[in-house]
């Protein structure tokens, strides 16, 4: 369960009855102000502190904190900087966090998405934008539960020998010649056809090739993304999609979670707030949480996307591997009015280092993907995608998706196993359905500071919950466990070598 925070949706009828439950933590690698300003942002999103609450002085809130004056000077001007309170003479400061438009107002105007108007034709040249944030192996004899991919054991060698051998002596194709900006047409005809199997209505001609997914949110970006524009995301979110629209200048908005998923209750009233351009989401199998939004949240999201006109760009590269349960319907197998831009993958279903990635969206999104495309490489592997392509269409894909799925869940179970070993130590986890990654709150008195020191110097390492929250001041107590590149070896070594490092990180 991800427990982000303790989030009431009832109403505040009193203002008598409002509480400003601050706790701040000394220790803590965030700065003071932050955590101060981010608790005070929750209890404003969140209906606890309502439009027109008239906040502590800076001076009484310091006393009441036991923090300089100037700690709360900071907090409060990043929260009048998001646009969640005001200030008057005398320094006294009020919640404006309220609709800019009645509803009556928005509900009146069409919902038809012009995506031309949405379009940013001054795009940001090609450059170098981020370091890598995730944390992964650099010894070749250490143990990773950090790197997301596919180990050389969960593909067959002899399978690719043969299928390349058969596409290089083939008479009717050459897959040394250049590929169409848009990706081969075989590749694009054959994930058509996959995606009806999840009832998703596409042609060829809705499908983009892209050499990963995140060039996919890279071209959005650009395509879409003005500096000051906002993106709602859910938190917590993965580093690299953070990072992809704040380097192109947008606002990031974060909405939080819990078992169901994004909380859409909050969703409309953050809409009518900041006017986004776009809403971002990972609804199966999130990263790096691993829960399953559920099939009415779906809904509700997609009924603001269609209310307000708000495009909803959806990843959804890990839904084949479910290992229990049926299959929620994606966002894009639901959306009637075609604001869904859907973004797949084959890194976990395929050869590491012979993968593509691919868009879905309508016409007007492809077309420009397919400029990008020409002016800044020209067109996407060749090779790469005949062969999976023929993969499909030999039926290999699935028949390999199958062994996948008993391979990862074997892999799933040993490291709950291993865990549940050790559950006086105090981690706790939800079992996931599918995916390759556990999300594990650790006990309350470990400094991940520490732990990621120690159990880096003996050989094993994992992605820290911090790096999933932009405001830095949550998940100091959750770490992520990524076990698909790990042997059934490494991750028995591997998690008694982290609770070793664990029971000597005890504050």
């Amino acid at each position: 369960m991800v427990s982000v925070e303790d989030i009431s949706i009832e109403p505040v009828i009193s203002m008598m009855e409002m509480s400003m439950e601050i706790e701040i933590c000394r220790q803590n690698k965030t700065p003071l102000f932050l955590q101060i300003k981010n608790q005070i942002k929750a209890m404003i999103i969140n209906g606890k502190l309502i439009n027109g609450y008239n906040l502590p002085s800076e001076r009484e809130l310091a006393k009441e904190l036991g923090v300089h004056r100037n700690t709360i000077i900071s907090s409060y001007r990043e929260l009048k900087s998001d646009g969640l309170i005001n200030s008057t003479k005398g320094h006294y400061y009020s919640v404006t966090y309220e609709a800019k438009h009645s509803q009556s107002d928005l509900t009146s105007k069409k919902s038809i998405l012009t995506w031309g108007n949405l379009f940013n034709y001054d795009q940001i040249s090609s450059k170098n934008f981020f370091d890598q944030m995730y944390i992964d192996s650099t010894s070749p004899e250490g143990i990773s539960f950090a790197s997301v991919n596919a180990p050389s054991d969960a593909y067959s060698k002899e399978e690719l020998r043969s299928v390349f051998t058969d596409l290089v002596q083939s008479q009717d194709i050459d897959i040394f010649e250049y590929s169409p900006a848009q990706g081969v047409y075989s590749l694009r005809n054959n994930i058509a056809k996959l995606l009806k199997e999840r009832q998703i209505k596409a042609t060829p001609n809705d499908v983009h090739i892209v050499s990963e997914t995140n060039q996919a949110l890279d071209y959005i970006a650009k395509l879409l993304i003005n500096p000051g524009d906002v993106i709602i995301i859910e938190e917590p979110v993965g580093p690299a999609v953070y990072r992809f629209f704040k380097y192109y200048g947008a606002k990031i908005i974060t909405i939080p979670m819990d078992e169901d998923g994004m909380i859409t209750n909050y969703l409309e009233k953050l809409i009518q707030k900041y006017r986004p351009k776009l809403i971002y989401t990972f609804p199966t199998f999130h990263s790096p949480t691993g829960t399953v939004m559920s099939l009415n949240r779906r809904y509700e999201l997609l009924n603001c996307s269609y209310k307000y006109n708000v495009p909803i760009i959806e990843e959804d590269w890990f839904s084949d591997l479910r290992y229990e349960g049926n299959r929620m319907p994606s966002l894009k197998a639901l959306d009637t009015h075609k604001h869904v831009i859907y973004i797949d993958s084959f890194v976990l279903a395929f050869a590491p280092g012979v993968t593509a990635g691919y868009v879905v969206a309508n016409s007007q999104i492809i077309e420009k993907f397919k400029s990008l495309t020409s002016s800044n490489m020209a067109f996407v592997n060749n090779i790469n995608q005949y062969l999976i392509s023929s993969f499909i269409e030999k039926g290999i894909y699935h028949k390999n998706l199958q062994r996948l799925r008993n391979y990862y869940m074997e892999k799933r179970d040993l490291i709950c196993l291993e865990l549940d070993k050790i559950k006086d130590i105090g981690i706790s986890y939800n079992k996931p359905a599918g995916s390759v990654f556990l999300w594990c709150k650790l006990p309350g008195n470990i400094n991940l500071k520490d732990l990621i020191i120690k159990s880096t110097r003996i050989g094993v390492t994992f992605v820290p919950g911090f790096v999933f929250f932009p405001d830095g001041t949550k998940g100091d107590n959750y770490i992520r466990l990524c076990y698909c590149s790990s042997s059934i070896q490494q991750i028995k070594d591997g998690i008694r070598l982290l609770i070793q490092a664990i029971n000597e990180c005890h504050e």
